[in-house]
Order: C-alpha cells, then structure tokens, then sequence
C-alpha cells in the first residue's frame, strides 16, 4: 500500500526521496527479519536501550550496510539514531513542506449555489 502511495504521489516535491528512504529502510528491515539492525557501539554511546522493533549487530555486513548507526543528539537532550534511509525521508519531508504551496491556486471544481 505504501509502495502505491509514493507511485501515486510521486510528482509531488519531496515523494521521489521519501520512497526511496522507505524502500531502503524496508529492504534493511526484510533481511533482518522485520526488525531494524542498530549498531551497538552507537547504542552505547548514547546510552540508549533497543525496543521490539531494532536489533543490535556488532559487525557490518551487507545485511546491516543500511542500518541505524548515525548518532543524532538534539539540542534539547533528545537522542536517537538514524539510517541512510532515515535521512532521505526526513529530506523528502523537508522538501515537500518547503515547496508546499500555502494556498490553493484554483479554482474550487465544487458547484456553487447562488
């Protein structure tokens, strides 16, 4: 479904990338038997615990290339870690709001009553 969504949208600014980011995370994730792979020294370093949905690899290989191990620390304390493919969606969103336009540029196609 989520494959048809971007294939619908992907004339939209910022829809080319999303996919791809997904269609990256997706790949990761199906080799690694549905749960993301997340590199442990990362984890170590910013002290953080794994959830259901990540697993923790020791070694690259091609199964991990794609996975969670680029460390992001917020200004506001918040930290977690991201992949190649995270990064592509979050450009793909940034990219969709800053091209968004604000307002709709035509005309209504529903009939109005006079």
């Amino acid at each position: 479904m989520l494959f048809l969504f971007f294939i619908w949208n992907r004339d939209i600014p910022g829809f080319k990338p999303m996919a791809v980011g997904a269609v990256l995370n997706g790949f990761t994730m199906s080799v690694n038997g549905g749960r993301m792979p997340v590199w442990e020294p990362t984890l170590k370093l910013l002290n953080l615990d794994l959830d259901f949905k990540h697993i923790a690899f020791t070694e690259f290989s091609w199964k991990t290339f794609l996975a969670d191990y680029i460390p992001v620390y917020l200004p506001w304390g918040r930290k977690f870690v991201i992949s190649v493919g995270d990064i592509l969606v979050f450009v793909g969103v940034f990219i969709f709001f800053a091209l968004k336009p604000r307002f709709q540029t035509q005309p209504s196609r529903v009939p109005h009553e006079s």
